[in-house]
């Protein structure tokens, strides 16, 4: 909030300069306003300033370049925010100094703040007096509610966002919905116990998913109880797991912020490929494995691991969600093993559901299917172990033999531990025999 800043790399923002630039080679006819907007799309990836873009690319000579530098000089210059501070005696050049050096500072980490952001956090300025100066200096603060973009507008200049291009009605585009420090930008998902959205993380200057659960929804079980769960998954670190940073209550809800993954749901990919070539399987459940071992080995099970709960982005690498969250049994019923309708999670439950995903990844489809999760749960209970190699014939013999261990009805008999899932898929991606019997 308020003051000048310098542009961040990959940013749509301009400077002031250039701004005026620009607006000066589409009044003149320099430019038209679609060439304009071509430069502003090579802007967001460079560290070139405007006027080199405009020769580079073609659309201007460097005579044209001078003529329209000389026409911003001849533009009185604006007042400086830090000027204005000194001249009402807001701040002390001291106080400013201090506060631009770590702006400065900030900036080496890719950190890019307002003065008058810093100058509000060192109490040495009010909100209310960042606006004035703003106002005298002819600008005014906005939030883009879209994507919570923050910048200081010119006056008269018309209001549209520069990171997402949006217009914004500065009656509620400053106004976004907030949840204790994160500011809502949309719902991504939407479960049983209520919505995913993405969101802004105040305080750590990050996007994140917030989970927004209601107490009302978790039936008998206490939201104290949830929120313990949500707390004791923040020590989880771990490159395949979406880390859980905060879990709070407000009134009756639950919120629960986790890393923001770009990335599509496991299910969505698989179905959006019909299936998946074994390699990319092997390969996508190591990941999942991975995570989970990772997970078991401090005592936490995930209880609710579903091809929704599996992240895969464009380099295909998987972030596994919602570790130990699982709450009721209907929606997650495809997934469970026989012991879950009874139990709580636990780690050879979770290689069950592995199981389950891996016929998923490499038919497209589950294994066992009902239209009542009563019917889903006797399948998995009593129904003959489905074939890999019968439902895709291209894929070998040993594809069944890791389903095999998984998908057993006895825990016992299921794969000890994470890791040994994770040799067997080696060997099975090396064309090595798979061990299908006393994996450890």
């Amino acid at each position: 909030m308020g003051g000048d800043r310098g542009e961040p790399f990959g940013s749509a923002m301009l400077s002031d300069h250039e701004r005026y630039l620009a607006k000066l080679a589409v009044e003149n006819r320099y430019l038209t306003a679609g060439q304009l907007e071509d430069c502003f799309t090579r802007k967001r990836t460079s560290r070139a300033p405007l006027e080199q873009i405009l020769v580079e690319d073609g659309y201007l000579t460097s005579g044209e370049v001078g003529e329209l530098l000389r026409l911003t000089h001849n533009v009185p210059r604006a007042r400086l925010f830090a000027e204005i501070l000194c001249e009402r005696g807001l701040a002390t050049s001291e106080q400013i100094e201090q506060a631009l050096e770590a702006k400065r500072e900030l900036a080496t980490r890719n950190v890019h703040r307002y003065l008058g952001e810093i100058l509000v956090e060192r109490r040495v300025l009010s909100r209310d007096q960042v606006v004035q100066v703003l106002e005298q200096q002819g600008k005014v603060h906005l939030e883009c509610g879209c994507c919570g973009y923050r910048f200081n507008a010119t006056h008269g200049a018309g209001y549209e966002c520069p990171e997402c291009c949006r217009r914004i009605d500065p009656a509620s585009g400053s106004n976004p919905v907030r949840h204790g420090v994160c500011v809502l930008r949309g719902e991504i998902g939407r479960g049983p116990l209520g919505t995913v959205h993405r969101a802004y993380h105040e305080r750590l200057r990050q996007e994140v998913a917030l989970k927004i659960v209601s107490a009302d929804l978790l039936g008998r079980d206490p939201r104290d109880r949830y929120l313990f769960q949500a707390r004791r998954v923040m020590g989880l670190t771990h490159p395949n797991v979406a880390h859980v940073i905060e879990a709070w209550t407000q009134g009756p809800r639950i919120f629960v912020a986790s890393d923001y993954v770009e990335a599509v749901p496991l299910f969505d990919h698989v179905v959006g490929s019909v299936r998946l070539p074994l390699e990319e399987a092997a390969g996508t459940l190591k990941q999942v494995a991975a995570a989970l071992g990772a997970a078991h080995a401090r005592g936490l099970s995930h209880g609710n691991l579903k091809a929704t709960n599996v992240l895969v982005n464009e380099m295909r690498e998987v972030k596994v969600t919602d570790f130990g969250l699982a709450w009721g049994t209907a929606s997650l019923a495809p997934y469970l093993a026989p012991e879950r309708w009874k139990y709580g999670p636990t780690p050879p439950a979770d290689l069950y559901a592995c199981g389950v995903l891996w016929y998923f990844m490499l038919t497209g489809r589950l294994p066992y299917q009902g239209t009542l999760s009563d019917d889903i749960r006797s399948l998995h209970e009593s129904a003959r172990l489905p074939s890999l190699s019968r439902a895709v014939p291209d894929v070998p013999p040993d594809a069944d033999a890791v389903l095999a261990k998984l998908l057993a009805k006895e825990p016992s008999v299921r794969y000890r531990h994470a890791s040994a899932l994770m040799e067997d898929l080696d060997r099975l991606e090396n064309h090595a025999r798979t061990v299908s019997q006393n994996d450890d």
